[in-house]
């Protein structure tokens, strides 16, 4: 009879254990939701606007409060830069070049306002100058400014 008082006393504090261990788990997948209260709102309806306009006036400052010199106002007098005009090319086609083995002369084929002309370098046409040229590219002047002409491919 003994045993059967410990058997059945263990099995109260293991069935004990057990229900306590489910209820946890129970209560922690089903949470509980707490009840929210309706709050007030913090503003008056019924309030009252100030517009008071804040004077203030920005006076000339003779020492820099930082470096501690003394400013000195810019000269007012600039030279205007005068700007020259932009130089309208006409159409200009480099087409290739003409060499000769035994004189190491050069002489570039220039389509100038679609008129196919054959120049030397140093040689003008039409007011345009051929500066230097290579097989791929050419340099003329035209109005003092220099431009580059790749071959037409």
């Amino acid at each position: 009879m003994k045993t059967k008082k410990k058997t059945y006393s263990l099995l109260v504090i293991v069935i004990g254990v057990w229900g306590y261990i489910g209820y946890q788990i129970i209560d922690a997948l089903n949470p509980s939701i707490p009840e929210y209260k309706q709050a007030k709102p913090m503003f008056k309806d019924n309030y009252e606007y100030e517009s008071k306009i804040d004077t203030f006036s920005i006076q000339k400052v003779a020492r820099d409060p930082f470096l501690g010199t003394m400013h000195t106002p810019k000269s007012e007098n600039r030279q205007e830069v005068q700007k020259t005009p932009k130089t309208v090319w006409k159409p200009i086609e480099y087409l290739g070049l003409i060499a000769n083995q035994n004189d190491k002369d050069k002489v570039f084929i220039v389509s100038i306002s679609k008129q196919q002309v054959l120049l030397k370098q140093g040689k003008t046409h039409d007011s345009i100058k051929l500066v230097r040229g290579d097989a791929k590219k050419i340099t003329l002047r035209y109005k003092g400014k220099n431009k580059t002409f790749k071959l037409k491919s």
